[in-house]
């Protein structure tokens, strides 16, 4: 992936179990709103972008919180994918002709990239879990599916 506008939860997620910099191996440059930031903690090799002067910003602050509205503000502005994992968020993101991947479609992409193994990312889902990461079962099932190398004949 060439770039995208991260949304706090992965960001957090990631960062509370020391992991932050996986992001790095697949995603060149990772774009934070100014309200994310906040909630992240500044690090070198993120891009702290302002998008509370954005009208859509305004527009979706009625309905989202701060943080998700200016993520899917600059994703708009940016055209750029949105990594998000709030349902709420992503439907209204998906709407708006954003595309959306959420922490499991980068440790996903990890997968395949070779950066990461499939049980170290089976491994971190559960950590993230226990953390408080909200993933329901069936989504859970299919990313361990995913993640899984495919048997050879």
């Amino acid at each position: 992936m060439r770039a995208l506008v991260a949304d706090a939860t992965a960001l957090i997620v990631l960062a509370r179990m020391g992991r932050l910099g996986l992001l790095n191996l697949v995603i060149d440059q990772v774009l934070v709103p100014s309200q994310v930031l906040a909630e992240v903690g500044q690090q070198p090799w993120l891009i702290v972008t302002d998008g509370t002067q954005e009208t859509r910003y305004h527009e979706l602050c009625r309905v989202l919180d701060p943080g998700e509205s200016e993520a899917i503000a600059l994703a708009v502005r940016e055209s750029l994918p949105l990594m998000i994992d709030e349902r709420k968020g992503r439907a209204v993101a998906t709407r708006l002709g954003v595309a959306v991947v959420g922490l499991l479609g980068v440790l996903t992409a990890l997968v395949r990239s070779g950066e990461l193994s499939s049980d170290a990312a089976v491994e971190l889902v559960q950590k993230a879990r226990l953390q408080g990461f909200r993933v329901s079962e069936r989504l859970y099932q299919q990313f361990v599916e995913a993640a899984s190398p495919t048997p050879s004949d």
